[in-house]
């Protein structure tokens, strides 16, 4: 949710990203396996990510990001 809120902070755009559902469900609309790229994000990854733990694809490519690699991503089995 921290990412949605980075995101759309006014809460207007993505109101389908709700914090009991399944992002890689394909119901949390401008989620496709987390092609996050090109998006000027900024800060650092946050751990939570790894809560997701069916996903498969993570693209954070070409964005400000900073601080280091979560070490929980290194347990998400089915990452590639």
């Amino acid at each position: 949710m921290d990412l949605k809120t980075s995101l759309d902070p006014e809460g207007k755009i993505l109101t389908s990203w709700i914090s009991d559902g399944n992002p890689c469900s394909g119901s949390f609309e401008g989620v496709a396996w987390l092609y996050l790229h090109y998006n000027n994000l900024s800060g650092e990854i946050p751990s939570q990510i790894s809560n997701l733990t069916e996903l498969v694809d993570l693209y954070l490519d070409v964005n400000n990001l900073s601080g280091t690699i979560p070490p929980e991503i290194g347990n998400m089995a089915s990452l590639q």
